[in-house]
């Protein structure tokens, strides 16, 4: 999902495809911003250890909670131009999109490494990928998972 994802996020807008074949090493921060609005987990259940309150909403000991990470990734609070996919600065914010704490994915390393190596290859070797013309993303179905159906691109 997440590379399909980054791709979609990179080729919706020529120039940002163009900005990384012009500078690799911009590959990290594409990724991270793809990560961010994009997260391939929309959330996972939890269950509040304590008691507390929530903007205004109490939540007893023991409640289970469905914390997404999509809506966490976008919160004006914490990013500047929450909703929109930019490099122009550094994000003040962490993002969610593979957990936190002792909830982290132990994944993240290799999905981070696989979409750096999907990035310098393909860049390298496909100069010209676009989108299909007239291409709006689908996803899949699935009650905590963020695909998309597919992704036709051409060369």
């Amino acid at each position: 999902y997440l590379i399909a994802s980054l791709l979609w996020r990179l080729l919706s807008v020529p120039e940002r495809y163009q900005a990384l074949r012009n500078d690799p090493t911009l590959a990290p921060k594409f990724l991270e911003e793809a990560l961010r609005l994009d997260a391939p987990v929309f959330g996972m259940w939890r269950i509040a250890s304590k008691g507390t309150m929530i903007d205004g909403q109490a939540i007893g000991a023991g409640e289970r909670l469905f914390l997404t990470y999509l809506s966490a990734n976008r919160d004006a609070s914490h990013y500047s131009e929450a909703d929109e996919f930019t490099l122009a600065h550094e994000r003040s914010a962490p993002h969610f999109a593979f957990g936190r704490g002792i909830h982290s994915c132990v994944g993240a390393p290799l999905a981070r490494l696989e979409g750096k190596v999907v990035l310098d290859v393909i860049t390298e070797r496909m100069p010209n990928l676009r989108l299909v013309d007239g291409f709006s993303p689908t996803y899949q179905p699935h009650p905590f998972l963020r695909g998309m159906a597919s992704l036709p691109v051409t060369w």
